[in-house]
């Protein structure tokens, strides 16, 4: 082999091991482009519901969200503020809180979240909620009584924008349960958990099919 062969061979791998160093590492999860800053988003949504083991599915008329999507388009930040919320029981509508909400019928569900994938194709992009233990309680005192604590994470389906798409808007479906669901076919189980006062645990439930619009159009890139 001559020298003008080794030294153009040497140059071909030189520039593939840079192409491959630059590629961009997705690790697995979906990517909520655009990558350079945050981006916010809001929603509003007529009806959602809560749903525990001990006080039963708290229906709330309104669900306000907020949230922040980190630079990087894994994680971010989220709050769902929902009005309304209350128990029937026996024909009676109690209203129902959690303690950090500022009114009777006002439950604050705060945390963060990270992308993922649904399904073992990588092809059905989703959003993991957590929130921290989180006091609701239900009855005509504020704060309430809280009879249990919410925790853990739930498992919402971008239903849109779908991966490679890119819009201003798009939708978060929390319905299901996560006693079963997994990120993937092979994926670990989601819990997200109500615990009552004496310490018993049941699986949870959030149900909401919220809309959302970003403050930039933003694409979803899947592996």
């Amino acid at each position: 082999m001559n020298g003008k062969l080794k030294t153009a061979l040497a140059g071909v791998a030189v520039v593939a091991m840079l192409a491959f160093a630059s590629a961009p590492a997705l690790a697995g999860e979906p990517v909520l482009d655009p990558a350079e800053g945050d981006v916010t988003f809001t929603g509003t949504l007529e009806g959602a519901a809560v749903v525990t083991a001990w006080l039963g599915t708290i229906q709330c008329q309104k669900v306000d969200a907020s949230g922040t999507i980190n630079t990087g388009g894994k994680a971010g930040s989220m709050t769902l503020d929902m009005t309304g919320c209350h128990i029937i029981n026996l024909g009676l509508t109690t209203p129902c809180q959690s303690i950090s909400a500022p009114l009777l019928n006002t439950i604050k569900l705060a945390g963060t979240f990270e992308t993922t994938y649904l399904t073992e194709g990588k092809t059905k992009p989703g959003l993991k909620f957590t929130i921290p233990g989180t006091t609701i309680g239900c009855g005509f005192k504020s704060p309430p009584q809280g009879p249990l604590t919410m925790s853990g994470s739930v498992l919402g389906t971008l239903s849109t924008p779908a991966c490679g798409a890119e819009s201003n808007k798009g939708t978060v479906s929390f319905t299901g349960n996560p006693q079963d669901r997994q990120i993937t076919g092979t994926g670990p189980l989601i819990t997200w958990t109500s615990t009552s006062n004496s310490g018993n645990e049941a699986m949870g439930d959030l149900l909401a099919d919220l809309p959302i619009e970003f403050s930039k159009s933003t694409k979803v890139t899947c592996v």
